[in-house]
């Protein structure tokens, strides 16, 4: 009994002890593993870090200081979703169609869309129609003599009331007949059509060789005003401008030419809707009350005050020609296959319009001499057009194309709010003449579908915003698809290794390259648009880690190994888990469209 005391306490400094050593190796343990697997991204010229912990949430810590090298940083913290959720935030708006008309190349085309805003501001819009459908689209004017029989007059006042129909609702029916559904969804948005595209009407199967498809990428900034309204016309209006080439002026360089002043007009009419409420004379032909001020007080919903970037490619099934028209950052790239030599090329068909472009940096500071030292500005973070917009070219942005006393009216009469931008060391406004600033012509690039010098064959092209070229390359995106088209499931592949596998030829000039900006016909370039980027494999930073292999879909294919973490699916399950707008720290919205060609089939006589 003298002894049991003792004892007791023996056992209890004993199990203090073991407690003590299993809380510290327990820490230590926790801080080994969040050193483990913390994770380090490279978000622009910013650092970030993501750490999970064992209290079923992560951290994301982000530097937010100019240049990236201060102290500064913003730290948030959220719950990952299970990995059935992360999987359905990628793939609900992945949709793939094929197409089967004789003659038009085009015989699948896979789409998707990634928002990051808490609203999505990409849209997208594929139209297919036909020559055939001009005389629908600009009915042609009707001569009635005063000889006509009743039936030519019938006829003309059919035509009469065709011409009295709004172009809107013809093109409405027109662009229906052979595709009759060109809805695609996004987060914030419903029409989608699944991952598979189930119950989505297929594109009618029949005589594709007068075909004309028109397929536009739109990246909205801003807000998404100017992107949505887009997205309802200007497809359209493209098609009306055709109609009005007609079939005997319809040649490459009239194509060329009336999407460039198609793209001019379309955004001179966006700007300028806020000065026609403003200014007399104003709009006439909504209904009128004694209730009402003038103008009707519904036009100011139709004001914007955002911009989009659009990307447009046209196929001319007829002439064997691809046209690709880019406004701002967005960007197309096509994928060509040698059969006999066994590799790809990668033709950039845009380049980046933005600030960071030197080429459009200057070609804007020599259209603004006077500004040359500010109308390019780089507070640290990225650089932009009056510190305002990272691109350089848009639809919209009528504070940039505006003058200020226009803008302070319209402020005023449609209760909107411009962004302004204020000197971060100063704290003062930026120095800003009456614009434009921003520009609204398009480049065009023009390509051969077919018959390709040294065998090449036209094998898909990509079109996506920026959101997909901020994180990889264009070289890479061919490389993946390329991959892809081989085996759309594979385990994963090393970076480094898949370059060797399909590898890609010597940058040359494209020899189907057609342009008419400096009014002569000539055959490629000289280089890589901007931004000219090391080559798959080639440095250490697109060297490591793997390449995934998961998906039928390619634009979800391409978008899955453009998330952060060099195919660690741990990190792709964190970025997929941040919330609408705290995702727009880490990454843009992302909308892709791949169309894939069989250029041998049925091939027409051009």
């Amino acid at each position: 009994m003298s002894r049991f005391p003792s004892t007791l306490a023996w056992s209890t400094d004993f199990l203090v002890a073991i407690l003590v050593v299993l809380v510290a190796s327990a820490y230590f343990f926790c801080c080994y593993y969040k050193q483990r697997w913390t994770v380090s991204l490279q978000i622009i010229d910013w650092n970030a870090t993501f750490s999970p912990s064992f209290h079923r949430t992560f951290t994301l810590t982000r530097n937010i200081s100019q240049w990236g090298t201060g102290p500064e940083v913003d730290v948030s913290h959220h719950i990952p979703l299970s990995k059935e959720k992360c999987e359905e935030k990628l793939t609900k708006n992945a949709t793939s169609t094929l197409m089967s008309r004789r003659g038009n190349a085009v015989v699948r085309w896979d789409t998707n869309t990634l928002a990051a805003n808490t609203v999505c501001e990409d849209e997208m819009t594929i139209d297919l129609f036909s020559r055939t459908h001009f005389t629908s689209l600009r009915p042609p004017q009707a001569i009635v003599s005063k000889d006509a029989d009743a039936d030519a007059d019938a006829d003309a006042k059919s035509q009469a009331r065709a011409r009295e129909e709004s172009y809107w609702s013809i093109w409405g029916r027109v662009r229906s007949l052979l595709l009759p559904s060109t809805d695609f969804a996004s987060e914030g948005r419903t029409g989608g059509s699944g991952s598979s595209g189930e119950g989505k009407p297929l594109p009618q199967p029949g005589d594709g060789s007068d075909d004309l498809m028109l397929v536009t990428m739109l990246d909205g900034h801003g807000g998404g005003q100017t992107s949505a309204l887009l997205k309802r016309v200007l497809n359209g209006t493209l098609a009306y401008a055709f109609a009005g080439l007609g079939l005997e002026g319809w040649t490459s360089r009239g194509v060329y030419e009336t999407i460039v002043q198609t793209f001019i007009d379309l955004d001179k009419a966006i700007v300028s809707l806020p000065l026609s409420i403003i200014y007399p004379p104003y709009p006439t032909h909504l209904p009128s009350s004694p209730n009402l001020p003038t103008p009707n007080p519904a036009l100011l919903a139709s004001v914007p005050i955002a911009g989009a970037c659009a990307c447009t490619a046209l196929i001319d099934s007829r002439s064997g020609l691809l046209y690709l028209a880019n406004l701002g950052d967005c960007r197309a790239v096509a994928g060509w296959y040698n059969p006999t030599l066994g590799t790809w090329r990668t033709d950039v068909l845009s380049q980046d319009h933005n600030a960071a472009n030197p080429v459009e940096a200057e070609r804007v500071r020599s259209e603004h001499p006077t500004e040359r030292d500010t109308v390019i500005i780089n507070q640290g973070y990225t650089p932009r057009l009056v510190g305002n917009a990272q691109p350089t070219r848009a639809f919209g942005d009528d504070n940039l194309k505006t003058s200020k006393a226009d803008m302070d009216e319209i402020e005023k009469a449609c209760s909107v709010k411009y962004t302004h931008t204020k000197n971060k060391a100063t704290g003062e406004m930026f120095p800003k003449n009456d614009g434009p600033y921003m520009g609204s012509e398009p480049e065009v690039a023009i390509r051969h579908l077919r018959k390709e010098s040294e065998g090449e064959e036209l094998r898909f092209l990509i079109v996506a915003t920026d959101g997909l070229w901020d994180k990889l390359t264009s070289e890479e995106a061919v490389l993946l698809l390329a991959a892809h088209s081989a085996h759309a499931h594979h385990t994963p592949i090393s970076k480094s290794l898949l370059p060797t596998q399909f590898p890609q030829t010597p940058l040359t000039p494209s020899p189907s390259a057609l342009a008419f900006a400096d009014g002569e016909k000539h055959e490629g370039e000289d280089t890589r648009p901007y931004p000219a980027e090391p080559l798959p494999g080639t440095v250490p930073s697109n060297s490591k880690g793997v390449w995934l292999f998961e998906d039928d879909n390619a634009a979800t294919h391409l978008m899955r190994n453009g998330l952060d973490g060099d195919g660690d699916k741990r990190v792709h399950g964190m970025t997929l888990s941040l919330p609408g707008g705290v995702a727009r720290k880490v990454r843009d919205d992302t909308s892709v469209v791949v169309l894939f060609f069989d250029t041998n089939k049925d091939e027409v006589n051009i």
